[in-house]
């Protein structure tokens, strides 16, 4: 009952959750944020609670197709508000580094400072209910991913799923967050930490599925061995993690550029050549059948390449017509030496 719930509210506020919608009715906007804040509190109480939480799990493996679409929904949800929170964050902070530089700031045409300031009225308005809903959602993930992981594995899900949290991760603990730095980051209910803390948690729940390591692997986008190794370091000096956890999420680094490096090899080797089709179709072939069932033409050698010859230009035996067509042999058989007399 709980997810249907969240179903239809999220449904109600994903499909008119434009930009511009949040941005010219400043009433909707906050009565959203008040209601999916509610709802996020009751999935709190509801996964506390031993029973409630047994009976959701239970719901996930009696209704896969539900809670699939239900994960789908939340992870357009994450990406969505991670994604205008962290890039309101950064708004602040370049107008917050203008306004710093005091003589440059008072040289500004007075309509330019009215309008950023504006502006940063906006933001500061709109934050905080982004940041508050993102970080609750990214909790409720962590909480699902740490209780159940088939769902999440499915094709539909993990690709995306590992895309939106290495590109969070990017903007945590890559180059750029250096940006989300913001004067008063409380005022905006901002916990770079804590957020950081749940998104490797939800890397370290799913850290033994073997499809979330190769979808890891194959983000061209944002994945880079180096920012996962910054984020862990981060983690250790700020003590936002345990030297096992640390730990735990180096080593799935270490599956993870393994993964990569077996998909890149797997790229490289593309297609099999034509010219080599006719022997791999060969080698095949051998492996497939016992070697009591090839044809014996008494003046052939028994290597593969005759055995093929035999089959493909007219051998006889218990797997003639079938292996050939088979293998894609057009035209029928020609009769085998031994039936007329001949050699091959």
């Amino acid at each position: 009952m709980s997810c249907l719930l969240y179903l239809e509210e999220y449904s109600l506020i994903t499909h008119s959750q434009t930009r511009g919608t949040f941005d010219y009715d400043e009433e909707m906007f906050s009565s959203i944020t008040i209601v999916r804040r509610n709802i996020a509190y009751l999935f709190k109480i509801i996964w506390d609670n031993s029973n409630h939480r047994e009976a959701l799990k239970k719901e996930t493996r009696t209704n896969m197709d539900k809670f699939v679409r239900f994960v789908n929904l939340m992870i357009n949800d994450v990406t969505y508000l991670m994604d205008e929170s962290l890039s309101d964050l950064a708004k602040i902070h370049e107008i917050q580094q203008e306004m710093t530089d005091a003589e440059t700031w008072n040289a500004q045409p007075q309509q330019y400072r009215r309008e950023r300031e504006s502006a940063l009225r906006t933001l500061e308005r709109h934050t905080s209910g982004y940041v508050q809903l993102g970080r609750s959602t990214v909790q409720m993930l962590k909480a699902f991913t740490g209780e159940t992981k088939e769902p999440f594995m499915v094709p539909e899900i993990v690709d995306r799923l590992a895309a939106m949290l290495d590109y969070n991760l990017d903007a945590l603990a890559g180059p750029k967050c250096q940006n989300l730095l913001v004067k008063n980051p409380e005022k905006y209910k901002f916990e770079p930490k804590a957020l950081l803390s749940d998104i490797i948690d939800v890397y370290l729940n799913l850290s033994d599925q073997g499809e979330f390591v190769r979808a890891v692997a194959a983000d061209g986008r944002s994945y880079r061995k180096e920012l996962f190794e910054r984020a862990a370091g981060i983690a250790k000096k700020r003590l936002i993690k345990s030297e096992t956890e640390v730990e735990k999420l180096l080593m799935f680094v270490v599956k993870v550029e393994e993964k990569k490096a077996t998909l890149e090899a797997e790229e490289d080797l593309g297609d099999v050549p034509e010219e080599f089709l006719g022997e791999l179709a060969t080698s095949m072939l051998h492996l497939a059948i016992p070697d009591r069932l090839w044809p014996r033409p008494v003046n052939v050698h028994r290597d593969a390449r005759s055995r093929h010859a035999a089959i493909f230009t007219g051998g006889c035996g218990p797997i003639d017509h079938q292996v050939a067509l088979a293998f894609g042999r057009k035209g029928p058989l020609q009769p085998c030496a031994s039936e007329t007399g001949g050699s091959y």
